[in-house]
């Protein structure tokens, strides 16, 4: 097990989903999601990280593999007004599903309002005072299907985002920092002429 601040698991997480070919801004989006449940204590080092080992459809369309998590999650911010206006959102299979709670938590905290996410096996209640699992799957599932998102009038217990760090499984951790590595520009002498690298400075 190995220890990691808020702040460094959002910093790996963001540079992880860039090594793996994401745009800058649904990488940022990563990021933050993956500290926003890391807070709540929800494993999303874990979905990240099993999130680029899946299979999964990027691209939107309706054939082919189960929805991207970080694209659905983006699907949902983008969708949130309608949802307070009263509608349901269904996605029909999803991977890393518990990313979906990322920005239903956002929501909560700006509209003060309280959103369910529910899967077969999974309950969650998402509020202003923070996250309450109704029922939660024994492991959280790389993919879920039939995926139904809301607002709620359900009074819950919440657990208040209230950690600075997180202790994360060590092969979770290391598949993020791996992706991450991906990033870095290799040292050279026009890198070093540069900037970006060791100076020279002082050597003979």
């Amino acid at each position: 097990m190995v220890s990691r601040s808020l702040s460094e698991i959002a910093a790996t997480a963001k540079m992880a989903a860039r090594g793996t070919g994401c745009e800058w801004g649904l990488a940022e989006e990563a990021g933050q999601a993956v500290r926003v449940l890391e807070a709540h204590d929800l494993p999303g080092v874990q979905a990240l990280a099993g999130l680029f080992d899946a299979p999964r459809n990027c691209a939107g369309r309706k054939d082919g593999d189960a929805l991207c998590g970080l694209l659905a999650l983006t699907r949902l911010s983008d969708r949130i007004h309608q949802i307070d206006a009263g509608e349901r959102v269904a996605f029909d299979a999803v991977v890393a599903p518990i990313l979906l709670a990322a920005p239903l938590l956002m929501a909560a905290r700006t509209s003060g309002r309280s959103y369910e996410l529910r899967w077969p096996g999974a309950f969650l209640v998402c509020q202003a005072e923070g996250l309450s699992v109704v029922e939660a799957p024994d492991p959280w599932p790389i993919i879920a299907t039939e995926i139904m998102v809301g607002t709620t009038d359900a009074a819950a217990s919440t657990h208040a985002a209230e950690v600075n760090s997180r202790t994360l499984k060590n092969d979770d951790w290391r598949a993020l920092e791996t992706r991450a590595e991906a990033t870095f520009v290799p040292e050279s002498a026009t890198s070093r002429s540069a900037g970006a690298g060791p100076s020279d400075a002082g050597e003979d």
